[in-house]
């Protein structure tokens, strides 16, 4: 959506990773001048509370990092995004068979899982792995949800359905 100004997120900073990710989410949404709006949580039992919350402030997205509290309940941001008719996305496959969940962008986990074996036939065959560089994952897959985008009232461009790896419903 190249209109969206604020994104809700909701993450416990508790979590190193969740305060790691969080970071660089809100760096790289100031770059495209989009306001993330947080929420904290201290366990997946204040999701639900915490979505809800962020909707009433108008948050025109929700976005879910690799946080374990929102991963536990990310059903509870995609009920409050579906009743609020706002778009969710997330970086975990798996979340686009949830009802409310629009898109997923995340990382290709075959294409992760045959680098990592590349990695370690190397360590089998002699190559210590302390001088091996670290390797980033680079390869991601988009995948679209049609009927949520139906049920908020979103049109999804055909560029982006072409680009999907996977549209559904």
């Amino acid at each position: 959506n190249p209109a969206l100004k604020t994104a809700g997120l909701i993450y416990n900073p508790g979590e190193p990773n969740s305060e790691y990710e969080a970071k660089v989410l809100q760096e790289e949404a100031g770059k495209r001048g989009i306001t993330i709006v947080s929420q904290s949580v201290a366990n997946s039992g204040e999701v639900l509370q915490a979505a809800q919350a962020l909707a009433e402030k108008k948050v025109e997205a929700f976005v879910k990092i690799g946080d374990y509290a929102t991963i536990q309940a990310f059903n509870s941001i995609c009920k409050v995004g579906l009743e609020n008719k706002i778009p969710v996305y997330s970086v975990d496959a798996d979340d686009i068979k949830l009802p409310g969940c629009l898109a997923t962008i995340g990382w290709a986990y075959f294409d992760d899982g045959y680098t990592a074996g590349q990695l370690a036939v190397r360590v089998l065959k002699g190559t210590s792995p302390a001088t091996m560089p670290f390797e980033p994952l680079t390869k991601t897959d988009l995948l679209v949800s049609q009927a949520t985008a139906r049920a908020i009232g979103v049109t999804l461009p055909e560029a982006l359905l072409k680009d999907a790896k996977e549209v559904v419903g």
